[in-house]
């Protein structure tokens, strides 16, 4: 995620981070301090079982984005977000220009062409909050 590469340090993300010690299978021990309540299903419906504790699951369909993976719903939010003013500017995952998925790098996008650069699925690992020492430092990001 690339916490360890800001200010906060190793030392508070080493109780944190999904690869290290524990990780991750401490997640459904987790749900009942998170969400206040653990996963609740049956037999006939496993959709907790599943996909953890919930309210609800939607689908959602994006507007198509040119090279965005599948319709670019993700895409579509943060262009939203930022056209209407919602957010200062969004955190997406960018990649060096000529090594496709293998080289992910965190981007801090304030325009609508800075957000594409984040197009398309990066199956590998990203330090995407990595920038969050920038963000802090930019007293222009509010949201």
């Amino acid at each position: 995620c690339g916490l360890c590469l800001t200010s906060v340090g190793v030392r508070s993300v080493t109780s944190a981070c999904a690869f290290l010690g524990k990780g991750m299978s401490r997640a459904e021990s987790m749900e009942g301090s998170v969400h206040g309540r653990t996963r609740q299903y049956t037999q006939h419906d496993l959709a907790e079982a599943h996909f953890g504790v919930h309210e609800s699951i939607v689908l959602a369909r994006g507007l198509g984005i040119e090279g965005a993976q599948w319709t670019g719903v993700t895409t579509g939010i943060a262009i939203a977000w930022l056209e209407s003013g919602e957010v200062d500017a969004v955190v997406v995952t960018s990649q060096k220009a000529d090594d496709g998925f293998a080289a992910p790098s965190p981007l801090l996008a304030r325009t609508v062409d800075e957000v594409l650069q984040g197009r398309r699925v990066k199956p590998s690992l990203s330090p995407a909050l990595a920038v969050l020492d920038e963000i802090a430092a930019d007293a222009s990001i509010k949201r």
